[in-house]
């Protein structure tokens, strides 16, 4: 599920950012737009579908609700084609079910940085004897992980309205070599729901990670616009 390649995608697959999926959480509609250059999977797809009923399956035991899963637009296709036996960047939005159909506990703002808080400590108690220097935590995390241990490294930035959290994930798929996926989740909250954005992608080191948060900013950018009231 996540193997990285660098590669600038052709201007047609760019377009893709301009969509976006209308889903509905309790009784508040909300546009997620894809990240650039990504594709929304579909359910109903024989090629798709696997891979997102076990998304589905995974999220649930969170608690959390699966609303929307893309994928980088070449993979994807590639993928459908048969010519690859997995794709590597993954997209996902979720939210939490205990606050679908219920109002907030607390302000937006509070909760973002409770949130936080918790999933700092979190990754103190998983990196113990580390500084909440998450680059750094990742690089030695890289090193000690083992097959299908998820490690929570804690939050890469905090914003009024955002709080950026990284998680390593080592997993193999069928006879491919291990891969090692870091994921950072975009938690914000959009007219009073709660939505988790994940960006899934091989984990290549310090720079990539840096990297990786600045789309996953642009993203938390774009989805914030789409969902003004």
């Amino acid at each position: 599920m996540a193997r990285i390649a660098a590669a600038l995608l052709p201007s047609f697959l760019l377009s893709t950012a301009l969509f976006a999926a209308d889903v509905r959480v309790g009784d508040v509609e909300l546009h997620l737009p894809h990240p650039r250059g990504y594709c929304e999977m579909d359910p109903v797809l024989a090629s798709d579908a696997p891979l997102v009923g076990r998304l589905h399956a995974a999220v649930a035991q969170s608690g959390n609700h699966l609303l929307v899963v893309s994928a980088d637009c070449a993979e994807l296709k590639d993928w459908r084609r048969g010519k690859r036996p997995d794709v590597d960047h993954i997209a996902a939005y979720q939210t939490t079910v205990a606050l679908e159909n219920r109002e907030l506990p607390d302000t937006p703002e509070n909760m973002i940085h409770s949130y936080c808080a918790s999933m700092n400590a979190l990754g103190d108690q998983v990196m113990p004897g580390t500084t909440r220097d998450v680059p750094q935590r990742a690089e030695l995390a890289s090193t000690l992980i083992v097959l299908n241990e998820v490690k929570l490294l804690g939050v890469l930035a905090e914003e009024p309205l955002a709080c950026y959290a990284a998680t390593l994930h080592k997993f193999q798929i069928e006879d491919r070599e291990p891969t090692t996926q870091v994921a950072i989740i975009a938690t914000t909250i959009l007219r009073g729901k709660v939505i988790f954005a994940h960006m899934m992608a091989p984990y290549a080191g310090r720079t990539a990670l840096a990297q990786l948060l600045a789309t996953q900013r642009t993203n938390l950018i774009q989805l914030q616009r789409s969902n003004r009231n």
